[in-house]
């Protein structure tokens, strides 16, 4: 199996994939929000996060599996908390309350090598 799955950026079949915009992240969390929702009605939106604390959210890091991470992170605070709505104050001071998910940065130094 390792040597279909193989982590090495410098592999013949390995591919970097760019960050997505602002725009794109939004929709992924959107999209994954939509996943879970129990409420039709909200479907397509950012709802519970109001429109600053998702532009905070996606500004923190546009990495899909960080982003997701960080969005479950608020959204269970926010669930302990008994909160219908996220706010931008919210996001914040849940951001300084916990650490943030880091990743290995697997394209440092791409440029060079090619």
């Amino acid at each position: 199996m390792q040597q279909f799955a193989r982590l090495d950026p410098a592999a013949p079949t390995s591919v970097e994939l760019p960050l997505p915009s602002e725009n794109q992240a939004k929709q992924i969390v959107v999209a994954h929000l939509d996943y879970y929702r129990t409420d039709q009605s909200s479907m397509g939106t950012s709802k519970p996060f109001t429109t600053e604390a998702m532009d905070a959210l996606v500004n923190r890091n546009k990495q899909p599996r960080i982003l997701l991470a960080n969005a479950q992170q608020i959204l269970s605070q926010a669930a302990d908390k008994g909160l219908d709505e996220i706010d931008l104050a919210f996001v914040n001071s849940s951001v300084d309350a916990t650490t943030s998910v880091s990743a290995a940065d697997y394209t440092q130094g791409i440029d060079q090598a090619l």
